[in-house]
């Protein structure tokens, strides 16, 4: 339903997974699963992503020989190997999925029935991934620790695109997406319009009185003051808890 659109999520970054993969024995692997709209890529996409980036910053030359994808009604597994899946692996997983009806979405020696994902994990260096996923409409983009939003993949750009409604045909998590991003922007401007009437035309008359540097310097003080507890404190607040 989008509640938790834009909400941080350590475990969906490149470095986590580069961690999760660097605690795996040379055959292990490990499977994670996430919702599927069926004929759609949204989440499952970023899934794709972020496993091809976090492959290819392991140093994988070829990331689709370790990825096994295949969903069965609206819940998608990827399986993500430290090493490329063996012949004798990969049919173990095709069997698995047949006897288990799951839909194949991908496989290191077929297609994948998407044109977006095949991009994706066709991608053989990081920039290559880049342009894969940018130019959707949706952000496929693989998220790190320092952008840790796996859940929102609506740009706030795309509010301003004029067929913006028009993506509300498609099912998956767009219109989640959408509402948290409407209420974001909304929440914004009433808090603008909330201190323009409660503090900044009520303040008019004293800073005629107090004049133009005193009433710069102070809205600069207090600004400065809210920046760094954004920007610094909390930061630090999150790193050390």
């Amino acid at each position: 339903a989008g509640a938790f659109t834009l909400t941080e999520n350590g475990l969906y970054t490149v470095e986590a997974w580069q961690r999760f993969l660097g605690r795996l024995t040379p055959s292990g692997l490990f499977t994670v699963s996430r919702w599927y709209a069926p004929g759609e890529v949204n989440e499952t996409g970023r899934l794709v992503s972020l496993a091809v980036a976090t492959l290819l910053a392991s140093g994988a030359a070829e990331p689709r020989r370790h990825l096994f994808l295949a969903a069965a009604g609206h819940v998608a597994t990827l399986i993500v190997t430290k090493s490329p899946l063996s012949p004798a692996a990969l049919t173990a997983l095709e069997d698995a999925a047949k006897a288990n009806e799951f839909t194949v979405l991908l496989s290191p020696d077929a297609s994948a029935p998407s044109a977006v994902l095949e991009k994706i994990v066709s991608a053989t260096d990081r920039r290559v991934l880049d342009r894969a996923t940018t130019g959707f409409y949706l952000d496929l983009t693989p998220p790190t620790d320092a952008r840790p939003f796996f859940f929102n993949q609506l740009r706030f750009a795309t509010l301003l695109d004029a067929d913006v409604l028009s993506h509300f045909t498609h099912t998956g998590v767009f219109a989640g997406n959408l509402i948290a991003t409407l209420t974001l922007a909304m929440l914004v401007l009433i808090a603008v319009a909330l201190v323009a009437a409660t503090i900044i035309i009520p303040l008019q008359p004293t800073v005629r009185e107090a004049g133009w540097q005193l009433a710069v310097g102070g809205t600069a003080y207090f600004v400065l003051i809210g920046s760094g507890f954004m920007m610094v404190e909390i930061a630090l607040l999150q790193r050390m808890s």
